[in-house]
């Protein structure tokens, strides 16, 4: 039953991005499946894997680039992460001792067809793995054992836009995962350059190779849209209704941008409308949920449900005479606002 009283319902906008949302850039030979090998063979051979090249010193001898295909090793028994291949680097600085450390990086990069937007968010995810020694021929002739480290770098125009310096440390014959995110604001001075992967082996450690597979970069616009309702965003909008004892239930629909994946809802005094405060248990989220029940203040309330992103949150909608509502004293996030669809 639709709650009578003198609450007020207004509804509100948000900035987000998250994978929901997510367009996806090629990344050519993202997998290193080409070249086709045979199972428990590498190939380190000129030139590097097809979409990429070399970086740093590599002779493709002792210190080289290529694929593996791990399949029926030790090396990794569980096989690759993604397809049959992973890539390679591979540093052994000298052959006579396995474990000396020269320090010199090392590895290979792409540079991408696509281009770096302003007010957009970009996610780089990678697997990184620590390659296991294997007692069979013919890989027994290598010591693996140890992690030389890694980096990955998000580039534009040459330029790191972010990296993931070693943050991981994988079991050996095992992948971790990798994120690497970056928002670009209204401004950038690389703004139009082309986005480009480093991936290196840092060979700042005992271990002679790291493997990469499944590089994925995405981007989504950074900005949200509206929850419909009042003058803003057509469609359903918040509704409120008793719930159990002095609960009441707020229902509304989905903001008009897809990522825009968690809410927040905020309770104001009617007659001082930029008195409103999160509310919620914890406060500043739903878990992505359209609904939340609570018991209000005393005398008569509105409510307001602003889509987040992070530490973004967006529009917070627009009074009757079309001017945007004020942010509240105890906001969520950050407020920025991109237009719906």
């Amino acid at each position: 039953m639709r709650l009578v009283s003198r609450l007020c319902v207004m509804l509100l906008a948000a900035l987000a991005a998250l994978p929901a949302a997510a367009v996806d850039i090629f990344v050519a030979n993202h997998s290193f499946e080409d070249p086709a090998i045979a199972a428990g063979t590498f190939d380190t051979d000129a030139p590097a894997p097809p979409g990429w090249i070399e970086y740093g010193l590599i002779d493709f001898g002792y210190r080289t680039v290529g694929v593996l295909d791990p399949t029926g090793t030790q090396l990794y028994p569980g096989g690759a992460p993604h397809g049959d291949n992973v890539g390679v680097v591979f540093l052994l600085d000298d052959p006579d001792n396995q474990t000396m450390v020269a320090g010199i990086e090392s590895g290979m990069m792409q540079t991408l067809s696509a281009t770096l937007e302003t007010d957009t968010i970009y996610t780089l995810t990678i697997e990184v793995g620590n390659i296991a020694s294997d007692p069979n021929p013919p890989h027994d002739i290598y010591e693996f054992d140890g992690f030389p480290q890694y980096r990955i770098d998000l580039l534009a125009g040459g330029q790191i836009l972010d990296s993931d310096a070693n943050s991981l440390l994988p079991p050996e014959g095992e992948f971790l995962t990798s994120t690497v995110q970056v928002a670009i604001g209204a401004n950038h001075p690389q703004e139009g350059a082309q986005l480009g992967i480093r991936l290196a082996n840092l060979n700042a450690a005992p271990g002679i190779e790291v493997n990469f597979d499944n590089v994925r970069l995405s981007s989504t616009p950074a900005g949200a849209g509206e929850v419909p309702g009042g003058a803003g965003q057509p469609g359903p909008p918040l509704t409120v209704n008793r719930g159990i004892g002095a609960e009441v239930v707020l229902e509304w629909s989905p903001s008009c941008i897809a990522g825009d994946g968690d809410y927040a809802v905020y309770e104001g005094v009617l007659g001082d409308f930029g008195s409103h405060l999160p509310v919620g248990t914890p406060a500043c989220t739903t878990g992505g949920g359209t609904t939340l029940s609570f018991v209000p203040g005393s005398a008569g309330r509105y409510f307001l449900v602003v889509p987040l992103n992070g530490a973004d949150e967006g529009s917070y909608g627009v009074d009757s005479s079309g001017a945007a509502r004020p942010a509240s004293a105890a906001a969520c996030g950050t407020r920025r606002v991109a237009a719906c669809p």
